[in-house]
């Protein structure tokens, strides 16, 4: 009896064991399948109501549905399908290379109506390495306004991408582990694109920017300002710019190009405070960092433009060559 007992034990842990096994793999053939899910144009919105969109290169707004096989062509687009009061997931599907056209400067994308746009890799299941977005040429900028609504830009790489963000009323914005590079300026250009522009434009406004890298490289040509990453403080919101790298190469001043360089450039409101902003936990590198090498007294790790009341602590200027703070 006792041999019998253990033998039916064993069977029903072989039998609980492939079902767990079965289960797992008709999940993944599912979640795979709806991925991949063909659906009319005119669906668009249905794929919405999942929360989530694909976009690529090859995309099309005018055709596509945002699912995987039949992505959207923009962020923007995206954005304008997202339904109020829900998550909305944007994935970029592979590397997204911009056309000047479809980002123009002038154009703002409104995010309002409790909207939560979160811009972001793709699950594991389609996306091995982390996607970029990047710009052959000078593309402009990512104009978006946020009121009454979140957005979240996390785990993407971008090069010669600027992000002009506009934080409103009750609104919250989220800028979490991407990498940000400058790359070599063209002949004409006056200053590196490639960065965050931040806009507090009002008290209730909450911005946190945290676990970036800010990387500058490639400078050959003359240009004469660059900075990661700006805050214009027009109203007193909260921003808070923790644990992010800040990270550019040295350069001969007098061999190389007349650059000047700020790693956080904040420009202060009419009264001129600083009040609510928090600078915490940041890391400022200098590539090619000697302790004995010239100190390169136009650049600055931090320039607050006259700013007060900014919180500040714990930043790492240890390995940076500039001045860390220029009041």
């Amino acid at each position: 009896m006792a041999i019998h007992k253990r033998s039916s034990t064993k069977s029903k842990h072989n039998i609980g064991f492939w079902v767990f096994v079965a289960a797992i793999i008709l999940s993944v053939v599912l979640a795979y399948n709806y991925a991949k899910t063909e659906t009319s144009p005119s669906s668009a919105s249905v794929i919405g109501l999942f929360g989530q969109y694909y976009i690529a290169t090859d995309g099309n707004d005018l055709t596509g549905n945002g699912s995987y096989s039949n992505p959207l062509r923009t962020i923007n687009k995206a954005i304008s399908l997202a339904l109020p009061n829900q998550v909305t997931y944007i994935y970029p599907k592979g590397n997204l290379l911009l056309s000047p056209m479809e980002y123009p400067q002038s154009s703002v994308t409104v995010i309002s109506g409790g909207k939560d746009i979160r811009i972001t890799r793709p699950p594991a299941l389609f996306s091995l390495v982390t996607p970029s977005i990047s710009a052959a040429e000078w593309a402009g900028s990512f104009v978006i306004e946020v009121r009454s609504a979140s957005l979240a830009i996390s785990q993407l790489g971008f090069d010669r991408v600027r992000w002009d963000l506009r934080a409103g009323e009750n609104s919250r914005i989220e800028i979490i582990k991407n990498r940000l590079f400058y790359t070599q300026p063209k002949e004409g250009e006056q200053s590196l694109p490639g960065k965050i522009l931040v806009r507090t434009a009002h008290k209730s406004s909450v911005t946190n920017i945290a676990e970036n890298q800010f990387l500058l490289a490639d400078l050959r040509a003359e240009c004469c300002s660059v900075n990661g990453l700006q805050i214009m403080h027009q109203q007193t919101g909260i921003v808070n710019v923790t644990k992010n790298l800040f990270q550019y190469p040295y350069v001969n001043k007098r061999l190389g190009p007349k650059l000047e360089y700020e790693g956080i450039m904040l420009w202060r409101n009419a009264a001129g405070s600083g009040e609510g902003v928090n600078i915490a936990g940041n890391i400022f590198n200098t590539l090619g960092f000697s302790p004995l090498g010239p100190k390169t007294v136009q650049d600055f790790g931090i320039a607050l433009a006259g700013a007060k009341n900014i919180t500040m602590f714990q930043n790492d200027f240890s390995r940076f060559l500039g001045t860390p703070v220029r009041p």
